[in-house]
């Protein structure tokens, strides 16, 4: 997960909507197939009557599009949502697609998925719809049309920018346990005994078994490919024929799927920080871990001068979090909580001198680890978070296993590879079996552009360079700068190509580089 899902949760979508039935998506082509009426267990979208399409797109130059080598790979046809009627909230319009909750079968149960939508501030020049994912998996896509519609008015110009929360999140068939997955993370994540081992593993059990009593049919039908469904979904409810899509971090992952699945109605995508679908759990978290322990010692290399050294008041913030010593207003301040400061600290730029919230946690201060650790925790639904990425890849299914891995990342990554791989424990006991991702190997769909951050520890940049080597069809740009993903980072190389790309359809050179 990145900052960027935490920019997304800024923009919410209001309690208090006010309906705007005269704007409305085009209606769908007559000749595809009809939606299903089963009952819905979340609020549908009702069907309106036919209305005219928005203006249509303008022309682009047919030398500059890029186009597939060969058609799509056939995926059955998804029923046609009904159209969405959207209501004002802000400076976003939202409004529900209603989708099968199991796309296997398509005429069983339905859920409501909510939508956020941004329209082009130029009828005259809008070339689409933007899709936009912030990444997670669990964080809300909504706020981020509008935070892009307000940051990049180029996009904002020429695009319908349209965000949206994937099922589980927010208001789209929400899943509720959160709170048992909380109580978990706040204790200590790298036990130093068999009690602390076993209270840690129990509550890992019973995180598992709260998300189970939720919905197993959810469960089940919440990973990336039934998102990935989604998007087309939405794809067909707003009657668009293609769709341009940015995606950040976890985004990435959405995008290749999507790709590989519905490459025929993407026109250009861009993904900001990848995430390898070919990983099992295991390889996924090993390589967060070893790209957090590289980024952290980076860092605290870099402060060798400062005093007091930044490596002793990490390690005096722990012994303090150890002995209970660390407070924040009379609340006992967690060895967890001080590992997420650190992790949460791999997500911005290093900085030159130690930070306030790692020296006052040296003397005993654990105000600021505690505000650090909250931020870190509110980045997305961890139960979300937990469901997809239990149930996108194959793990480990048993605590004695899980033990040996975590042992075998320690020595990888010893400074922060503890507490990277214990985030997802109770997926060695989670309720439903996982159905894994394949892994990308080639893709008939129009070029892709892939941003890579040499330094990012969320999303490694080795992800990305082993994505590119299976793709014949994308060109990756290497950022070298540090912290999280590439766009909007203050790198005017990046930022200038990817826009040309969104835009224009222009895309840079293979292997460019930029600082």
């Amino acid at each position: 997960m990145g900052p960027m899902t935490a920019l997304a949760l800024l923009a919410t979508a209001c309690a208090g909507t006010t309906q705007d039935t005269a704007d409305r998506s085009p209606t769908p082509s007559a000749s595809t197939a009809p939606v299903s009426s089963a009952p819905r267990s979340a609020v549908p979208a009702p069907t309106p009557p036919a209305v005219p399409t928005p203006p249509p797109a303008a022309p682009e130059s047919e030398a500059a599009a890029p186009a597939p080598a060969t058609p799509a790979p056939e995926t059955p046809p998804l029923p046609v949502p009904p159209q969405p009627i959207w209501s004002k909230c802000g400076s976003l319009k939202y409004s529900f697609v209603t989708v099968p909750l199991d796309y296997d079968d398509p005429g069983g149960e339905t859920i409501a998925i909510k939508v956020s939508r941004a329209r082009a501030t130029d009828l005259d020049a809008r070339r689409g719809v933007l899709l936009v994912n912030p990444g997670g998996p669990g964080a809300s896509g909504l706020g981020l049309a509008g935070v892009l519609a307000a940051s990049e008015p180029e996009l904002a110009r020429h695009f319908d920018i349209v965000g949206w929360d994937p099922r589980g999140v927010g208001e789209s068939a929400t899943l509720t346990c959160d709170e048992p997955l909380q109580a978990f993370y706040r204790l200590d994540n790298d036990p130093d005994d068999a009690a602390e081992r076993e209270l840690l593993e129990s509550a890992a059990e019973a995180a598992a078994e709260a998300c189970a009593a939720t919905s197993l049919a959810l469960l089940s039908n919440i990973g990336t490919t039934s998102v990935v469904d989604d998007m087309e979904s939405i794809r067909l409810a707003l009657g668009e024929d293609t769709i341009r899509y940015l995606g950040f971090s976890y985004g990435s992952m959405l995008e290749l799927v999507y790709a590989t699945r519905y490459g025929g109605h993407l026109r250009t995508a861009v993904i900001d920080g990848v995430s390898d679908p070919a990983h099992s759990l295991e390889a996924w978290l090993e390589s967060q871990a070893v790209a957090s322990h590289a980024a952290f010692t980076r860092f605290l290399d870099r402060c060798l001068e400062c005093s007091p050294s930044a490596s002793q008041a990490l390690a005096d913030a722990y012994t303090h979090a150890e002995a209970g010593t660390l407070q924040s207003g009379g609340q006992a301040v967690g060895p967890s909580d001080v590992a997420r400061s650190a992790i949460l600290a791999n997500y911005s730029s290093i900085p030159d001198r130690i930070p306030q919230w790692l020296s006052s946690a040296g003397v005993g201060d654990g105000s600021g680890v505690l505000s650090r650790s909250d931020t870190y925790l509110g980045l997305a639904g961890f139960d979300v978070y937990t469901a997809v990425r239990c149930l996108d890849a194959t793990h480990l299914e048993s605590n004695a296993a899980y033990a040996e891995f975590v042992e075998r990342v320690r020595a990888k990554a010893p400074l922060l590879g503890v507490p990277v791989a214990m985030e997802l424990l109770p997926c060695a006991s989670w309720p439903v079996p996982s159905k894994p991702l394949q892994p990308i190997s080639d893709i008939t769909a129009p070029p892709m552009l892939i941003l890579g951050n040499t330094s990012d520890a969320a999303t490694p940049y080795a992800d990305a360079v082993a994505v590119i080597s299976r793709l014949s069809n994308a060109v990756l740009i290497t950022y070298q700068g540090a912290g999280h993903l590439s766009f909007g980072r203050g790198s005017a190389c990046v930022d200038d190509a990817t826009l040309a790309y969104l835009i224009d359809l222009d895309l840079p050179e293979p292997e460019l580089r930029c600082s």
